[in-house]
């Protein structure tokens, strides 16, 4: 699944998401993708982080961040991270949009 998710454009990816609203099942697919694929670089993990930056621009994103399952707040962490020795501020903006207040 992550060489299908790494070609989508990311302008597509937002574009789509603008209004729709990022259902359960997928983001815990894509996160738990991510975590287990996405990772393996520097380069695939800041490409990962700006995946999941353009992701969080979804319609009603707070939402699914509000009902998320532990085990994806779990993979958030882990993403954050593994993301953050690569570039600090991207990771900052995860944590910020993936992170309840």
């Amino acid at each position: 699944m992550f060489s299908y998710i790494k070609n989508i454009p990311l302008p597509t990816l937002e574009s789509y998401f603008k209004k729709t609203e990022v259902t359960a099942e997928l983001f815990s697919g894509i996160l738990k993708t991510i975590n287990e694929k996405g990772l393996t670089s520097d380069e695939e993990t800041k490409w990962s982080g700006n995946f999941l930056k353009s992701l969080s621009k979804a319609d009603k994103f707070e939402m699914t961040v509000m009902f998320a399952e532990d085990q994806d707040r779990k993979s958030v962490t882990q993403i954050i991270e593994k993301l953050s020795p690569v570039d600090a501020s991207l990771a900052k903006e995860i944590e910020k949009a993936y992170t309840e207040e």
